[in-house]
């Protein structure tokens, strides 16, 4: 199967032990499907990294990236991306705060449409207070504002975990040293010429764990992330 893959879906989870089981089993995609699953288990300290292990014994698709201490998202999809087969990507977070089901909805799309760079909005629907912190609301919907006019386009929501591009966009992509990828990958699509389109997704609360987005030290990052966008893409 190796070199007609057509979808590799990325797993990234950091102690996710509650939710990585059923990201897996609510992945809905045609039978007759060539696809992968990249589990990465970004230095979890639960039983993550066990789990990811009995999936990757039970599904003959499913592969997994193991790092033995917390690298960061970045590092992690960065080493995922090396792995990928597909001519689709997507990054789909296990943290059940987007439904699975999505997966496939973007890939149909993308199925639809030219080379395209697909985001997750978590804006289109109602988010419950308790879902998302006011201060990760207000800094999103800033740094939304910022992206819209890097991109002279709308964009609503530059860090849901839902993600999808052609590999292609992989060659374009210059990694940071920030902990988060989204930023990057986007930058990445604006220099590659890609449409970039917006999906709604329903933002829930999560089941089990908790967010690994740590708003003091991570906003810091995006910011300085933030800056470096605004340099490479100059308004």
């Amino acid at each position: 199967m190796e070199g007609n893959i057509e979808l590799t879906i990325i797993i990234p989870c950091y102690n996710e032990e509650g939710n990585l089981e059923e990201t897996i089993k609510r992945i809905s995609l045609p039978e007759n499907l060539a696809y992968e699953i990249i589990i990465v288990n970004d230095g979890s300290q639960d039983k993550t990294k066990e789990i990811a292990e009995k999936i990757v014994r039970e599904n003959k698709k499913a592969k997994l990236l193991n790092f033995a201490e917390n690298k960061g998202k970045t590092l992690g999809l960065k080493e995922a991306l090396s792995h990928a087969q597909g001519k689709i990507i997507i990054i789909h977070d296990a943290d059940l705060t987007v439904a699975p089901e999505y997966i496939s909805l973007f890939y149909n799309q993308a199925c639809k449409s030219e080379p395209t760079f697909f985001i997750g909005t978590r804006f289109k629907f109602k988010i419950e207070k308790s879902t998302m912190p006011l201060k990760n609301l207000i800094s999103n919907k800033i740094t939304a504002k910022i992206f819209s006019l890097l991109l002279s386009q709308k964009i609503t929501d530059t860090l849901c975990g839902t993600k999808l591009f052609p590999k292609e966009l992989i060659e374009f992509i210059n990694f940071s040293s920030c902990r988060w990828p989204d930023f990057d990958l986007i930058v990445a699509a604006k220099k590659a010429g890609l449409t970039i389109r917006e999906i709604p997704v329903r933002y829930s609360p999560r089941k089990y764990g908790t967010s690994k987005m740590k708003i003091y030290p991570d906003s810091w990052q995006l910011f300085k992330r933030l800056l470096k966008a605004i340099w490479e893409l100059k308004i």
